[in-house]
C-alpha cells in the first residue's frame, strides 16, 4: 500500500494545477479595441421544410474575439442556421443582425467569411480558383490579388500546391482550400461549417491555430459547427447545444474537476469534521473536493493533522459527453 505523504500530495496536485493554469494562459484573450462587441445576434428564429421544422425559435450570439462552437448531431441543424446567417437559405420567423443591421437588407458577405460545402472549378488550379473568387467580391488589382493569395496559402500550408488542379485534390486538401476561400476578405465574423471534417491530425492542429489567432490576436468573431465534442470544448469560449433546432445549451462549459483522495483511515468522527470545516462530502473512505474550492488547504491541513493516510489522489471532471448524451438524449 502506498502512502503518501503532505508534500507528495501536494506536488501531485501542484503538477496538475500547473498543468491547467498553463492552459488557461496560453487560451487568454489578448486585448484589442472592440473586443466583446456583439456582432452576430440570432433571434428567435424558426425554419421550417414543409410539416419538418428544422430550426425551432433559435436565439444566440456571436462578440467580436469570441470563439463559439455549435454542437449538434447530424441533422441537428447546424448547417441550416448558418444557411440562414449568411443569406443563403430564408428564414420563417424571428430575425438574424450582423453588426445591428438586419441580414435581410443588406449582402452579409463583406462583413462574413463563410465556409459552408465549399466547391471549386475542378478544372482550374489553386490559384486560379482564388484569383477567380477575389474578381467576383470586385477586386481587380493583380497585385493585390498576387499578395493576398500568397498570405492565405501559407497561412493554410497549401502555398506549395498553388499551380496544382484542384481536380486532383484529397478531400482534406480541398478543405484547406476552403478555408483559404474564407480567409481572402477581411471579415469581422468567420462562420465555418465542420471546418475539421477530413482533416489529418497536422491539418487539424492547423485550423485549431488559426481559429484561435483569428479571434484573439485580430478580434474576428468565430462560429463554427462540429458534431465532434473534443474539437468544440479544445478551442470555444462558448459552446451552443442544438438539437432537433432547438437550443439545449448556450454558455461557457466550465470542466467540473475535483480531486478525489482514498483514505485508508478515516473515522466517522473526521469525516464529520471534514464536512462540516470544508463544506464537502465524504463517502466512506473517499473525500471529494472541488478544484477551484478555497477549503482545499485547510482540507490538506486537516488531513496531516489527524494522520490519515492517503492511498491515492486522482483529479477528476465531469465529462462533456455524458452531459451531451443526457441533454440531447431527452429531446423528442
Amino acid at each position: 500500500m502506498l502512502v503518501l505523504s503532505y508534500v507528495s500530495a501536494m506536488a501531485k496536485i501542484g503538477k496538475q494545477l500547473f498543468k491547467l493554469t498553463n492552459w488557461g494562459i496560453e487560451r487568454f484573450p489578448k486585448k484589442f479595441k472592440g473586443y466583446g462587441m456583439t456582432l452576430l445576434q440570432v433571434n428567435k428564429v424558426t425554419k421550417k421544410f414543409g410539416s419538418k421544422t428544422a430550426i425551432d425559435n433559435l436565439s444566440f450570439s456571436v462578440k467580436s474575439g469570441e470563439i463559439v462552437g455549435l454542437l449538434g448531431r447530424n441533422g441537428a441543424g447546424k448547417t441550416t442556421i448558418m444557411k440562414g446567417i449568411c443569406g443563403c437559405l430564408s428564414i420563417d420567423s424571428g430575425s438574424i443582425e450582423m453588426n445591428g443591421k438586419a441580414v435581410a437588407d443588406f449582402h452579409p458577405f463583406n462583413s462574413i467569411g463563410v465556409l459552408i460545402e465549399a466547391s471549386f472549378f475542378d478544372h482550374l488550379n489553386t490559384y486560379e480558383n482564388l484569383k477567380s473568387l477575389m474578381i467576383l467580391s470586385g477586386e481587380i488589382d493583380k497585385s493585390v490579388i498576387d499578395h493576398r493569395i500568397e498570405e492565405v496559402l501559407k497561412v493554410v500550408g497549401l502555398q506549395q500546391h498553388k499551380k496544382s488542379y484542384v481536380g486532383s485534390f484529397s478531400f482534406g486538401m480541398k478543405q484547406r482550400l476552403g478555408l483559404a476561400q474564407t480567409l481572402l476578405g477581411k471579415h469581422d465574423l468567420l462562420m465555418l461549417d465542420e471546418p475539421f471534417v477530413g482533416l489529418d491530425p497536422p491539418g487539424r492542429k492547423l485550423v485549431k491555430e488559426l481559429i484561435t489567432r483569428k479571434a484573439k490576436d485580430d478580434g474576428v468573431g468565430i462560429l463554427f459547427s462540429s458534431h465532434n465534442i473534443k474539437d468544440v470544448l479544445e478551442i470555444s469560449d462558448r459552446i451552443v447545444v442544438i438539437d432537433h433546432g432547438k437550443k439545449m445549451y448556450d454558455g461557457a462549459y466550465y470542466n467540473n474537476r475535483h480531486y478525489r483522495f482514498q483514505v485508508s483511515n478515516m473515522s466517522d468522527e473526521i469525516a464529520k469534521l471534514v464536512e462540516e470545516t470544508c463544506q464537502i462530502s465524504t463517502s466512506g473512505n473517499t473525500i471529494s473536493i472541488s478544484e477551484s474550492s478555497d477549503k482545499l488547504n485547510e482540507l490538506l491541513g486537516l488531513m496531516i493533522g489527524h494522520d490519515l493516510k492517503v492511498e491515492s489522489i486522482e483529479n477528476v471532471e465531469e465529462s462533456l459527453d455524458r452531459y451531451f448524451e443526457e441533454e440531447v438524449e431527452h429531446v423528442d
